[in-house]
């Protein structure tokens, strides 16, 4: 029996539908960056990412795609961020899709590397859904907690 949950490397055919995604008013609210993102300015990103291997994840469900993991390289780690379309919200889906992309990204780093992720305080769920897939809480300032996985 197969499983109803896959992630996927995106491809070229994802960029309007991540667009859309990230443009949805409860994805703002919760981005730190709340502005509508232009399609000029997500078309060079976009871009950008999937020259490099492994970045945008799809999780789909049912083969039905209804979420987002994406990777912004930094000089010194590495940042997750994710999205769940607003159909699958309220089903731990988050959580299942973190899960599974941890799994399946352990293959491309080295021991004792680590992710980092950032959820506002006030997203509950996003909180518990990182903490529930394996991060911990790692720093906390006024507006947003710090989660970091390590890979062991």
């Amino acid at each position: 029996m197969t499983s109803k949950f896959k992630l996927i490397l995106a491809t070229n055919k994802d960029k309007a539908l991540l667009l859309a995604w990230r443009n949805e008013k409860t994805v703002r609210l919760n981005s730190f960056d709340q502005k509508k993102i232009t399609k000029k300015k997500h078309e060079i990103w976009f871009n950008k990412k999937i020259k490099k291997k492994n970045l945008i994840w799809i999780f789909k469900y049912n083969n039905k795609k209804c979420g987002m993991v994406k990777l912004e390289k930094k000089i010194n780690k590495t940042e997750l961020g994710y999205l769940i379309q607003k159909n699958f919200r309220g089903k731990k889906f988050a959580e299942k899709m973190l899960t599974l992309f941890l799994k399946k990204y352990k293959k491309y780093v080295k021991k004792n590397d680590f992710l980092i992720a950032k959820s506002k305080k006030f997203n509950f769920k996003s909180n518990l859904s990182l903490i529930n897939s394996g991060f911990k809480k790692y720093k906390e300032n006024k507006n947003y907690f710090t989660f970091r996985y390590d890979f062991k």
